[in-house]
């Protein structure tokens, strides 16, 4: 089997396995946003920083959300590290944003957020400070199988592909509004080794219960 025919057979395999009531979820939130005016803020780094950027077009020029992502500008982004830190740039450049609870916070990570290994603390501190004004979170993760990861690690992700954000995003333009949506609990069902060890400074990225009400949490397989 060719790599080219290997990579499509398992795109569409991860298509199926996607969580479509979460995406359904996330999309009524996306449609409330809109509805109440507040504004949607992307964050990501690396190529989910891209991802981030792309994301502000499509959901302003096709959604009609007024959307914003602080890699966009880069000479406030560099700024703000040298004078303050990495750590909380994205909390500082949401404080200047003024963040409301009737705003959104939208996270697109490859590795997720580990505080103690120095993983993407930007990302956890900005949902941390989310968490603490009641604005609404969504994300977009993708999951490391929790046989892969190496012992003592709190639980990272990988994403693959925008496909569930362009759902949402086009789903959201065409005014689908299914009923007010909460986070989802971990799954019963789930081993031991797939749950979050409790205690984990990467809790704002992981533990769907801490974060606000109005949630929607994707993680991709």
């Amino acid at each position: 089997m060719s790599y080219t025919t290997e990579y499509i057979a398992e795109a569409s395999q991860i298509l199926t396995r996607l969580d479509t009531a979460t995406i359904d979820r996330m999309v009524a939130l996306l449609g409330e946003l809109r509805e109440r005016g507040g504004r949607l803020f992307f964050l990501g780094v690396g190529g989910s920083a891209a991802n981030a950027s792309h994301a502000v077009n499509d959901f302003r020029k096709i959604a009609q959300i007024e959307a914003y992502s602080p890699t966009d500008n880069v000479s406030e982004l560099t700024a703000r590290v040298n004078d303050e830190s990495w750590e909380s740039v994205f909390v500082s450049w949401l404080r200047g944003s003024r963040l409301t609870a009737r705003d959104m916070v939208f996270v697109l990570s490859v590795g997720g957020g580990d505080l103690e290994r120095n993983i993407s603390p930007n990302l956890v501190r900005a949902l941390e400070y989310a968490r603490s004004i009641d604005a609404t979170i969504c994300g977009i993760v993708g999951r490391i199988p929790a046989g892969q990861r190496r012992p003592g690690r709190a639980a990272g992700w990988r994403t693959r592909g925008a496909g569930a954000a362009a759902a949402a995003r086009l789903a959201a333009d065409r005014g689908h509004q299914p009923a007010r949506c909460r986070a989802r609990q971990p799954d019963a069902r789930s081993s031991r080794a797939d749950q979050p060890a409790p205690g984990r400074a990467a809790a704002a990225l992981r533990d769907l219960h801490l974060l606000p009400r109005q949630s929607g949490w994707l993680r991709l397989p």
